[in-house]
C-alpha cells in the first residue's frame, strides 16, 4: 500500500507541471537588485535525530528584506548572503530549476510545516543539479521511489524538474481555422457573409484584436451574435461582413489578421557577482510580454458580372507573329459607320460595349518597317459575352542588314564554341538562336530595330554570361560586329566534416583528398566552418579521414567525388559518430612463458575505497567487464590455476569515461620450471627412484644436463 501511495503522489508531482497555478505572478518587470535580510535575522536549520531532516546537512532558510522566501541557486558550501544586496542575472533559463521554484515552498504544501517544505525544496535544488549536472551538492545521498518523509517529497521534486527539463520552454502560439474561406450572401443580398472564425491560442493574453488588412468600404467584424467590434475573448468566435453595394463585379478578397499578446511567466535569480556567495531565486514569477500575429487569413467573395460584348483586336508581326505598334487602325459597322479608331501598341486593343452585330476592320496606315496590309476583315460581335479576337497580320519591308556575332574568351581574344546565344526584338520575340563554332556567327536580313544578344548556355569550362548586349539595326546594309565574353570557370570543393547526428561541424579532424591516382593533392585539420578548396583540375577524387576529432570514432569511409569544370561548388559532406560513453574493461590472464590464458584463476577487482566490484575465475578466453564507473581500481588473484605459482602482484588501473576499452594482463609462472634436454640418467638415480616408487612415496625424477 505505501508504494501504491507513493506512485501516486510521484504521478500527481510530474502532472503538476501542466496544471500549476502561480500564486505570485507580477505584472511589473523584474526588479534589477534585491536585498536579502541579515544572515542574524534567517532561520537556521539544524539535524535533528530521529526526524525526517537529511543527515549531515544544515542550512538557512533564506528570506528578502520583503519577506518574500528565497532559494539557492547554486553551490551548498557557499554563504548565505545575509543582509547583502544582489543584482539580476535574467529569467531562469534552467527549466528544471524553474519547475522545482514553482512547485515548492510557499507554492505547494508537502508537510503543513513551513520549516520542513522550505527544507525539501532547498534540498530538491541542490539533489537536481546532482542529477542533470554532476555537481556534488549532496555527495552520495540517494533520492529515489522507495524514499520515505521528507526524502520521498525531494524525490518527486526532482522528478516533476526532469521532465519539465525535457519538455523545454513554453512558446506562445495563435492560430485561425474556418470551414470555408469563401463568403456567402446574406438572405437579404446586401451582405457578403464569412463562416464563423475561430481563434486557437495558448500561453497568451485572454483577448484578441482583428485586423483588417485588406478590405473594401463598409467591411466590418462582428460577434457571432452580430455585434459590431474588432476586440473578442480567447475562444470566441468572429464574422466578417462585405457590403455588396461597395465591391465591383467579379472575385475580391478580404485579407484580415489576429493580433494577440503572448504571455510567459518567468523566475529569475540573483547574485552578489562573488563566487563565495549563494546565488538566489526568489518565489516571484514575472508576466512576459510578446507580441505575436497571426498568419494573415484571406476570404474570398464573387460578385456576379453584368454581360458586356468584348472584342480584342491583335496587329502581329506575319512570321513572328509578336505585336506590332504604329499601325492606325479601324472599325466599321455593317452600315460602313466608323465605330472605333486607334494606333496599335505592344499588347493587343480591346474594345467594349459594341452592340452585337458585324463588322470590318481595315488598315490606314503600317508600322515603320513594314508593308501596309490591304485586308478588310469581317467579324461578328456576340450577344453572349464571348470575347471576340481578329488578329491581322503586316509582313516586313525587305532589308539587307547583316551581323558578325562573335563569342570570345574574354582574356585570350579566341572563338569559343559551344555557347547557346539567343537574338531577342525589342518585344522580347526570340528572333534567332544558336550553339556558337569555331568561327564568329552572322545574322542576315534583320529587320530594322533595337535587339538585345543574351547567353542561355555557357561553353564548358567557363562562367555563365550574365550580360544583355542591346544593338540597334539600321537601313544602310553595313556589316556590325557584336562581340560577347565568357570567364573561364573556377573550381571550388566545400568539404564539411559533421557530427552524424546533430549535423554540426567537427574541428579537430585530419583529412585527406587524393586524386584518381592515389597522389595526394590536399591535406588539412577540419575546424567549426567547412573547408574549401578552390582551382582543382576537373576529375575524380577521394575523400579520407587519417585522424579523428578527439570523442568522436574514425571515420572508415573513403568518399569519392566529381570536380567539374563549370565554376559550380562540389560539396562533400563525411560524418563521425561519437564514441560509446559505456566502459569496457578487457581482462587477460596468461602464462608468463607462452603468454596464453590461463583458466581457473580466481580474480577479484576493487574500487579505490576497497570494495569488491567483481570475482571471477578465468577462462580460455579474456574476461570483458562493461559499465564499470570511471574511476581507479585494483586487480588481484586469490587462487591460481593448478600447477602455476599465485601471483602475488596488486595491478592499478584506470577505467576512462571515454569508451576506449581499458586492456590489464595479469602472468603466473609454472611451479616447476624443469628443462629435459641432454639428460643424463645415472644408476644412482634409477636405484633410489625405485626404491621410493616401493615405499609409496612417489616417483621423483631427477634431470641432470651433463656438460
Amino acid at each position: 500500500m505505501k508504494i501504491v501511495k507513493k506512485l501516486s503522489i510521484f504521478a500527481l508531482a510530474i502532472a503538476s507541471l501542466f496544471s500549476l497555478s502561480l500564486l505570485n505572478v507580477n505584472a511589473e518587470t523584474a526588479p534589477s537588485t534585491i536585498t536579502m535580510k541579515s544572515k542574524s535575522s534567517l532561520y537556521y536549520y539544524t539535524e535533528k535525530k530521529g526526524t525526517d531532516y537529511i543527515s549531515g546537512y544544515n542550512f538557512y532558510r533564506k528570506e528578502l528584506t520583503d519577506g518574500t522566501i528565497g532559494y539557492c541557486v547554486s553551490n551548498i558550501n557557499t554563504t548565505v548572503p545575509g543582509g547583502k544586496t544582489l543584482s539580476s542575472c535574467g529569467p531562469i533559463t534552467d527549466m528544471g530549476l524553474d519547475y522545482i521554484i514553482k512547485n515548492g515552498f510557499p507554492n505547494k504544501s508537502f508537510t503543513k510545516d513551513d520549516k520542513k517544505d522550505f527544507y525539501i525544496t532547498q534540498s530538491a535544488i541542490w539533489a537536481y543539479f546532482d542529477a542533470t549536472r554532476g555537481s556534488k551538492n549532496w555527495k552520495n545521498t540517494k533520492f529515489t521511489a522507495s524514499s520515505t518523509g521528507m526524502k520521498a517529497y525531494v524525490y518527486q521534486l526532482v522528478q516533476g524538474a526532469k521532465a519539465a527539463k525535457n519538455a523545454g520552454q513554453p512558446t506562445s502560439s495563435v492560430s485561425i481555422s474556418i470551414n470555408n474561406t469563401k463568403m456567402n450572401l446574406s438572405t437579404d443580398k446586401q451582405y457578403f457573409v464569412s463562416n464563423v472564425i475561430n481563434v486557437n491560442a495558448s500561453n497568451t493574453k485572454d483577448t484578441y484584436t482583428v485586423n483588417l488588412v485588406k478590405a473594401p468600404n463598409g467591411t466590418t467584424v462582428r460577434s457571432a451574435k452580430g455585434e459590431v467590434k474588432t476586440t473578442f475573448s480567447k475562444g470566441e468566435g468572429f464574422v466578417v461582413y462585405v457590403p455588396v453595394s461597395s465591391v465591383s463585379e467579379g472575385t475580391g478578397s478580404v485579407v484580415l489578421s489576429i493580433n494577440i499578446q503572448g504571455v510567459l511567466y518567468r523566475t529569475y535569480y540573483y547574485t552578489t557577482g562573488k563566487s563565495d556567495y549563494q546565488d538566489i531565486a526568489p518565489v516571484k514569477v514575472y508576466e512576459e510580454i510578446k507580441d505575436l500575429k497571426s498568419n494573415q487569413l484571406t476570404l474570398t467573395y464573387e460578385k456576379e458580372k453584368k454581360i458586356v460584348t468584348k472584342v480584342k483586336i491583335s496587329k502581329q508581326d506575319i512570321t513572328s507573329k509578336a505585336e506590332l505598334p504604329g499601325a492606325t487602325l479601324i472599325i466599321k459597322d455593317k452600315s460602313g459607320k466608323e465605330v472605333a479608331r486607334w494606333v496599335s501598341e505592344k499588347t493587343p486593343h480591346y474594345i467594349e460595349g459594341l452592340a452585337a452585330g458585324e463588322y470590318t476592320l481595315t488598315e490606314i496606315s503600317a508600322p515603320s518597317g513594314y508593308v501596309k496590309s490591304e485586308e478588310t476583315i469581317n467579324f461578328t460581335v456576340n450577344a453572349n459575352g464571348v470575347e471576340t479576337q481578329v488578329i491581322m497580320f503586316n509582313a516586313k519591308e525587305k532589308e539587307n542588314t547583316k551581323y558578325k556575332i562573335s563569342k570570345q574568351d574574354i582574356t585570350s581574344k579566341e572563338e569559343l564554341p559551344g555557347a547557346k546565344l539567343t537574338i531577342k526584338d525589342k518585344n522580347g520575340k526570340v528572333v534567332t538562336s544558336w550553339t556558337s563554332g569555331k568561327e564568329p556567327h552572322y545574322v542576315t536580313n534583320l529587320a530594322v530595330g533595337d535587339y538585345t544578344l543574351t547567353e542561355e548556355n555557357a561553353p564548358k569550362g567557363y562562367v555563365l554570361s550574365k550580360e544583355t548586349i542591346k544593338f540597334t539595326v539600321q537601313k544602310d546594309g553595313q556589316v556590325k560586329t557584336v562581340v560577347m565574353f565568357n570567364e573561364k570557370a573556377v573550381t571550388k570543393v566545400k568539404i564539411s566534416k559533421q557530427d552524424i547526428t546533430s549535423k554540426e561541424e567537427l574541428p579537430g579532424a585530419t583529412l585527406v583528398i587524393k586524386d584518381k591516382d592515389g597522389k595526394e593533392v590536399a591535406s588539412w585539420v577540419s575546424e567549426k566552418e567547412p573547408h574549401y578548396i578552390e582551382g582543382l583540375a576537373a576529375g575524380e577524387y577521394t575523400l579520407t579521414e587519417t585522424i579523428a576529432p578527439e570523442g568522436y570514432i574514425l571515420s572508415e569511409e573513403t568518399i569519392k567525388f566529381v570536380v567539374k569544370d563549370d565554376g559550380t561548388v562540389t560539396s562533400v559532406i563525411m560524418y563521425n559518430a561519437r564514441k560509446t560513453e559505456v566502459t569496457k574493461v578487457k581482462i587477460s590472464k596468461q602464462d608468463f612463458t607462452t603468454k596464453e590464458e590461463l583458466p581457473g584463476a580466481t580474480l577479484t577487482i576493487k574500487d579505490k575505497d576497497g570494495k569488491v566490484v567483481e570475482t571471477w575465475v578465468s577462462g580460455k578466453t579474456p574476461h570483458y567487464i562493461e559499465g564499470l564507473a570511471a574511476g581507479d581500481y585494483t586487480l588481484t588473484e586469490t587462487t591460481a590455476p593448478e600447477g602455476y605459482q599465485l601471483s602475488s602482484e596488486t595491478i592499478n588501473f584506470t577505467v576512462k569515461a571515454d569508451g576506449s576499452v581499458t586492456s590489464v594482463v595479469m602472468y603466473n609462472a609454472r611451479t616447476v620450471e624443469v628443462p629435459i634436454t641432454d639428460l643424463d640418467i645415472n644408476m644412482t638415480t634409477i636405484i633410489g627412484a625405485a626404491i621410493l616408487v616401493l615405499f609409496g612415496t612417489g616417483l621423483v625424477f631427477y634431470a641432470k644436463r651433463s656438460y
